[in-house]
């Protein structure tokens, strides 16, 4: 069989089973897990156990700040999981001399999509959306946009945008990723994956 319709297969594949789940996700989304990032536009609803004074529901401004009672100034949670934010809000409480021993729960009631572009020899190249609760791998992108055309090099290029405005360029093996769980490449929110095509027909 041609390697390059046997990938091609494999992503069809995946590209129709994430179809699928998508297509069937009428019921309500799923909590996120402690390792979600938060991002401005999540809603968050936070409380500490025992005093319903503290619990607020909010969303994070593009800032990346959230306000909580008893608190003078808001508060940085952008871009931690919900773990870290949880214990950030503990300490900050304690820290102000708040609460002793602070029980505080976070939840997610709505996380924002991520977008990741996917150009180059894909069937649908462009923008491909995530919401929170969706895993993202190199292998899903490529699969949300279409799998990848005959002549594509499964050599890809992954660009990141990252914090301090600089650019970080990451070489992966799309191929390796599909055959190997192990090897799955977790992309971020606002990165560009890029599909070159090959210099001649295999």
């Amino acid at each position: 069989m041609n390697p390059s319709g046997s990938l091609r297969a494999i992503l069809a594949a995946a590209f129709f089973a994430a179809n699928f789940s998508f297509a069937t996700a009428a019921d309500p989304a799923p909590a996120v897990s402690a390792n979600y990032t938060l991002a401005p536009a999540d809603i968050l609803n936070v409380a500490v156990a025992g005093d319903p004074k503290s619990a607020c529901v909010g969303r994070i401004t593009s800032e990346g700040t959230f306000s909580l009672p008893y608190l003078d100034h808001p508060v940085k949670l952008s871009g931690l999981t919900v773990s870290e934010a949880v214990k950030a809000i503990a300490k900050l409480y304690v820290d102000q001399q708040i609460f002793v021993n602070p029980q505080v729960s976070l939840t997610v009631s709505h996380g924002a999509d991520r977008h990741i572009n996917v150009i180059g020899h894909v069937t649908n190249p462009g923008s491909v959306t995530f919401p929170p609760w969706e895993p993202m791998t190199l292998v899903s992108a490529v699969s949300a946009a279409g799998g990848i055309h005959r002549l594509a090099v499964t050599d890809v290029t992954i660009i990141r945008q990252l914090p301090n405005g600089k650019t970080e360029t990451i070489h992966a093996n799309l191929r390796a990723a599909m055959e190997d769980s192990q090897y799955g490449i977790p992309v971020e929110d606002g990165d560009t994956i890029i599909v070159p095509e090959a210099a001649i027909a295999l």
